[in-house]
């Protein structure tokens, strides 16, 4: 395997579908949200909803993205302006994000390997990382959930930091806060744009994890696009990579 190109001290993470995957589709997250709500639903069709849902939340990720929403704002903007919308009672809002978080948490289980390779880093002193896009609340619900909280050195939310990846702000910032320089460090991800050209944009090396070959197909497809510094089909494949 083709290793790490100089002395790596601090690994980082990306937390969803790399260190953490999701087992149910945000459609279905969203129809069973919903279908616990109907009785305080009447005369809103359920595809009605998940479409004018989607609209608000997409507004939401971008308005987040700009720094425009944050907090509890953020939090339940998708749905209270759903509501809102299709002139239903937007007091469900606290209660319909609540069922769709709590959903999405039991749906989530840590990818294959995933402590594996966090615990192989630790005991070799390896500074340890999570780098993720996404609001405070549900994120640390996450991180704690699956115990990624007792093993990671730093924690690294976007919505904390004031900016999302792949904007350079957020490594630079991970980078001063785990002292290490970019050279000193790799970021793990799944996702090409906010994980790829993020990270080595940045000056970090960039891991693209990708176990079922799909982004690596487009990378061959797609001259346009950041290529990884390396590529894995298996999380305990970093380890290696870095020299362990």
């Amino acid at each position: 395997m083709q290793s790490s190109p100089g002395t790596i001290t601090t690994v980082f993470f990306d937390m969803d579908e790399t260190l953490v995957e999701h087992s149910r589709t945000g459609l279905e997250l969203c129809q069973d949200t919903f279908t616990a709500h109907a009785e305080h639903l009447d005369g809103v069709e359920m595809e009605r909803f998940i479409k004018t849902l989607w609209q608000k939340a997409n507004d939401m990720w971008n308005m987040m993205f700009d720094g425009v929403l944050s907090g509890e704002v953020a939090r339940i903007y998708a749905f209270k302006n759903t509501l809102r919308t299709l002139e239903a009672d937007d007091s469900l809002a606290e209660s319909m994000q609540e069922t769709f978080e709590s959903l999405m948490l039991e749906s989530t289980h840590l990818t294959d390997g995933a402590m594996d390779v966090l615990e192989t880093l630790r005991v070799k002193e390896y500074t340890l990382g999570m780098i993720t896009n996404g609001y405070t609340a549900m994120q640390s619900r996450k991180i704690t959930h699956h115990g990624l909280d007792k093993i990671m050195d730093h924690v690294f939310i976007s919505e904390a930091m004031g900016a999302h990846k792949p904007d350079s702000r957020i490594f630079t910032s991970a980078l001063e806060q785990a002292h290490a320089s970019p050279d000193q460090a790799v970021h793990v991800g799944d996702n090409l744009r906010a994980d790829i050209a993020g990270a080595i944009g940045a000056g970090l090396s960039g891991l693209l994890f990708d176990p079922k070959g799909a982004r690596t197909k487009k990378l061959a497809d797609d001259a346009s696009l950041t290529k990884p510094t390396h590529i894995v089909q298996s999380l305990t494949e970093v380890a290696a990579w870095v020299g362990v």
